[in-house]
């Protein structure tokens, strides 16, 4: 779910701009980030049948439409923070795990760069806080990280 989530944020037109002097190299990191995030959706299920595959991910997309369909009122950066927030808590709590070397691990330390000015507003970054542990209560609701 946390990867879909990204996938989704950086596949959004204008969510994040190439910037610095060197365009070509920050439009490429994007395109790598999200090739990565892509990856990472089915990297915990590659070794499930097709089928179990599939339902695995009609259910995640079913789950994630509706979490993505409330971040129209939202900054991006406020929604990358709450979604950076809620992978740190699943790793925090042992939820989830990002080996060393996985399309994940290598994805999230991409990111951190990218939004690490976030971090900075109090407000913002308690209110992202807050917000992933909703996400994470929702989630669970649904039968998810329980």
């Amino acid at each position: 779910m946390p990867a879909y989530l990204l996938y989704a944020l950086i596949g959004t037109p204008g969510v994040f701009l190439p910037a610095g002097s060197d365009l070509a190299k920050a439009e490429s990191d994007i395109v790598a980030l999200r090739e990565q995030l892509k990856a990472a959706c089915v990297e915990p299920v590659q070794d499930l049948v097709e089928k179990k595959q599939h339902a695995i991910f009609r259910r995640v997309e079913r789950i994630a439409k509706g979490i993505v369909a409330e971040w129209t009122d939202q900054s991006a950066l406020s929604v990358m923070l709450m979604l950076w927030y809620f992978v740190k808590d699943l790793t925090d709590w042992e939820i989830l795990i990002l080996w060393e070397g996985s399309t994940m691990a290598r994805a999230t330390s991409g990111l951190l760069p990218m939004f690490a000015y976030g971090f900075d507003e109090q407000d913002r970054d308690a209110a992202a806080q807050e917000q992933a542990r909703h996400l994470l209560d929702r989630l669970r609701k649904e039968g998810l990280y329980s």
